[in-house]
């Protein structure tokens, strides 16, 4: 990324940060450089100092008078007192010089729960600026946190900007606090030339001996902005300054300067078996596993995926089915894989423990013709009335069966193929029991909410000429209430897209937002902000390996891979993205919590150890 010139002065900083960060940290920085002033030091230009010989001179102090005039004075004082007299002794004239100020700088930072959250982003801004500054007076920066014990530390690369963002306490800084490092840095070689003191009240640390500078950083009446006031011995400085985006900002707050820094302790992992990149990988409704199916003989890899904090997955599991099976469609139910698997003349609906076999339908009832890649949409429902199997045929037809579940003695007498809508644009699983579809009806675009051989209900959306994919999003808030939903029209170079989204305070309401996105891009799910009704589309590029959000405000790239992604999941609730690469590494990306939850080899445990 090109930088603006304003922002040159601060490059080798700024390089540190991912492009999509750069412009935010930089406008913060370029807001706060003027609050600085000039570089001062502690030791001003005071008394003449003496440096070399210099040359001679007919006028200076006698401690510097030449030895031939000293020898006059004991062999011929009377020309001596006229030679003084008249003017005409040489003295040494050594050039003299200023003492510099000492160029180190010294800044303190207050740690304290105060300084929690949006201050700790002037903390950052501060810490570029005066390392700049030290590099400008020919010195260096040295940092620390005033609620420590007396430690300086190097400033000099981004590990040392993330410490200081990863050091917190819920300590406040006391008197004992101030004298400790006033004492310390009392004795500390070479004397700083300045000492700024960040967090505190301005005038709570300026009155001290060794501080020269006191920063004075709070939350301002807005919610996105900080006051900054910067004083000095004789000036006063402040300023209201606007914060990044949120999704910005925790970023920066978390040290995530580059997309792919954030990991969880579960991960890396290890296929035992090679992963299909014929397929997609499958999400469980709840975000705990994720199904591949397997390349070296006909089956699928079920993998636990941990939490945050869990420090080891559970061991994967292998599911196989016959040879000669091919799958046709998978889902979960709850926690359990399923497969609609095709072989010849017969489909079986494949469980762990259990398969339900009926005869195949002609491709004209069913259209889904064998040895085709990827899989088709499906879910596997659990109702009041028995386990219902939905497929969305090639022919936009939404088929389903009724199949022995959990809680059926025997096969049901309605168990045939039946038809839910035909027209039918796409459809997904967005809980144990709901299913949601749109549909073309006479023109116009509907989008239909399903439970289990239950009735449902119906939304309209507009027109729907020209309509060419639709996604959807929401999780469980389809049970009872709108969702999510984006629908494209038309084959652009730019996909632009229609975002639907749940309006507050109406559970059934629904408002809409336009998304266009860059060239190249496309969309693969729906995201929503934690805590809100705001939703963004999931995207990946055309290279296909940076995964962003896009929508309302900035984009935002949250994870850059090694190898094309070549296969994708984005998980009902779209707070999970599983990941497929061309490299048959599987990556699972929580969007919520911006780290990799888990990434596994598919490579297989023998071409691992080879």
């Amino acid at each position: 990324m090109e930088l603006p010139e304003s922002l040159h002065r601060w490059r080798d900083w700024l390089d540190w940060f991912a492009a999509d960060l750069q412009p935010e940290v930089g406008t913060l920085i370029k807001r706060l450089h003027p609050l600085l002033g000039t570089f001062l030091g502690t030791r001003l230009a005071g008394a003449q100092a003496p440096s070399g010989l210099g040359n001679l001179s007919r006028r200076g102090a006698y401690d510097r008078l030449l030895s031939s005039e000293w020898l006059l004075a004991q062999d011929m004082p009377d020309e001596f007192l006229r030679r003084a007299a008249g003017g005409e002794h040489l003295f040494l004239a050594p050039p003299t010089h200023s003492p510099q100020a000492d160029r180190l700088i010294v800044a303190l930072f207050d740690a304290g729960p105060l300084q929690l959250g949006a201050p700790r982003l002037a903390h950052l801004a501060l810490w570029v600026l005066l390392a700049r500054r030290a590099c400008d007076a020919g010195g260096e920066l040295r940092w620390g946190i005033l609620q420590s014990d007396p430690a300086l530390h190097a400033a000099t690369e981004a590990a040392h900007l993330r410490s200081l963002l990863k050091a917190r306490t819920f300590g406040l800084a006391t008197a004992a606090h101030h004298q400790a490092w006033q004492a310390w840095l009392a004795g500390h070689a070479p004397r700083p030339g300045e000492c700024w003191l960040i967090g505190q009240e301005a005038d709570a640390g300026v009155g001290g001996p060794a501080w020269t500078h006191g920063v004075h950083v709070r939350q301002a009446l807005t919610e996105a902005a900080i006051d900054v006031r910067i004083r000095s011995a004789s000036t006063e400085r402040k300023l209201t300054v606007s914060l990044p985006p949120a999704a910005i900002a925790v970023r920066l707050l978390k040290g995530w300067f580059q997309h792919e820094t954030a990991v969880a302790a579960g991960m890396p992992g290890l296929s035992p078996h090679r992963l299909a990149t014929l397929y997609p990988p499958l999400l469980s409704m709840q975000g705990t596993h994720v199904a591949v199916p397997t390349l070296d003989a006909p089956g699928a890899m079920i993998f636990h995926i941990p939490k945050a904090r869990e420090a080891h997955a559970a061991k994967p599991r292998r599911y196989r089915w016959g040879p000669g099976q091919q799958p046709l469609a998978a889902a979960f139910l709850k926690k359990r894989f399923c497969a609609l698997l095709s072989d010849s003349g017969t489909l079986h609906f494949w469980q762990p423990n259990r398969i339900d076999t009926r005869t195949r339908p002609s491709r004209d009832a069913f259209d889904a013709p064998p040895g085709r890649r990827g899989l088709l949409p499906a879910a596997w429902l659990n109702g009041l009335g028995g386990d219902c199997v939905c497929v969305l045929d090639l022919s936009g037809r939404l088929a389903y069966w009724r199949v022995k579940g959990a809680s059926s003695a025997g096969r049901q007498e309605d168990d045939g193929l039946q038809y839910l809508a035909s027209g039918v644009i796409g459809m997904a699983q967005v809980h144990d029991g709901v299913l949601v579809y749109l549909q073309r009806d006479e023109g116009m675009l509907v989008l239909h909410r399903w439970r289990a051989l239950e009735d449902g209900r119906r939304w309209g959306l507009g027109a729907a000429a020209d309509v060419a994919e639709v996604l959807f999003g929401g999780g469980q808030l389809w049970r009872e209430h709108f969702g999510a939903c984006a629908v494209r029209k038309g084959a652009q170079p730019e996909q632009v897209w229609t975002l639907y989204s749940p309006v507050q305070g109406d559970s059934l309401g629904f408002g809409s937002v336009v998304v266009r996105l860059p060239a190249g891009w496309r969309a693969i799910g729906i995201a929503q902000a934690q805590g809100s009704l705001v939703f963004r589309l999931i995207t990946l590029d055309a290279g296909r390996t940076r995964l962003a959000l896009h929508g309302a405000g900035a984009a935002e790239v949250l994870y850059t891979s090694a190898s094309p992604i070549v296969q994708q999941a984005v998980s009902p609730a779209g707070d999970l993205v599983a990941l497929l690469a061309e490299d048959r590494t599987l990556t699972l990306y929580s969007v919520r919590e911006r780290l990799i939850r888990i990434r596994i080899d598919g490579k297989g445990a023998e071409h691992a150890a080879g």
